[in-house]
């Protein structure tokens, strides 16, 4: 069974993270932004009229800058970990990357938790989010992937013995 890994953390900070962000923006917006009855006056940021010293306000306009560079990155990211694979046998799991290959034999893993992510199976469209915990040689590696059948949930849960 070959499954592409996923990367809720980055689509968790895309649904929760812009609204929050923009908000955070939108008031050092506000603040950076003068305010005047009159059309051609010429106006000071509100945080200089407050009384904010001058370095302030420019690492709040670097701030807002960063705060809008992050809205863009987490808008234009997918979730989907196109090139990491996950291969699940009755022996083996094999994470493999373009960099490089982890095998990991089940039965000298030390731990090995098959569990689901009800929090991350909102986000995708899939039958499950699956989350695999391997303690292996006193590392711990955490991998979120789709499953898309309850056939392939018990086949998993059989291999790793939950």
């Amino acid at each position: 069974m070959e499954l592409q890994t996923l990367r809720p953390f980055q689509k968790l900070l895309q649904y929760i993270g812009i609204p929050v962000m923009a908000f955070a923006g939108f008031v050092i917006f506000v603040f950076l932004r003068g305010f005047s009855g009159h059309k051609y006056q010429a106006v000071q940021p509100t945080v200089i009229n407050l009384g904010f010293p001058l370095w302030l306000v420019v690492i709040c306009m670097l701030l807002l800058f960063v705060i809008v560079v992050f809205i863009i990155r987490f808008y234009q990211f997918s979730g989907v970990d196109e090139e990491t694979r996950i291969k699940i046998s009755s022996q083996d799991i094999v994470i493999e990357t373009p960099d490089y290959l982890i095998p990991f034999r089940i039965n000298k893993a030390r731990k090995i938790r098959f569990t689901d992510a009800h929090l991350f199976g909102l986000f995708y469209k899939y039958y499950m989010v699956g989350r695999l915990s391997i303690n292996y040689e006193g590392d711990r590696y955490t991998f979120y992937f789709p499953v898309m059948t309850p056939a392939d949930e018990r086949q998993i849960a059989k291999w790793t013995g939950k």
